[in-house]
């Protein structure tokens, strides 16, 4: 969800493969480039991890945020 818009539903979806093998893996999802969420504030987030299976398991070690912006910094140049 977004500061704009404080519904989860499915048009904020973002969905990404995982490798289900039984070992912990990092994945990097980037939401921030999602259409519905470009330039908003991110305010929480939801997690369906089964994708819809009847039935399994999963474990997180760990969630991470990270802001990263969407133009480059430019380099000033030193004036000699």
């Amino acid at each position: 969800m977004c500061s704009s818009d404080l519904v989860g539903d499915e048009q904020k979806t973002v969905r990404f493969p995982v490798i289900p093998d039984g070992r912990f893996h990092e994945y990097r999802i980037d939401v921030g480039q999602h259409p519905a969420w470009k330039g908003q504030i991110i305010t929480s987030l939801r997690l369906d991890p089964c994708g819809g299976a009847r039935a399994g398991e999963f474990n997180i070690d760990y969630l991470r945020g990270d802001y990263v912006p969407t133009v480059p910094k430019q380099r000033k140049e030193k004036q000699p």
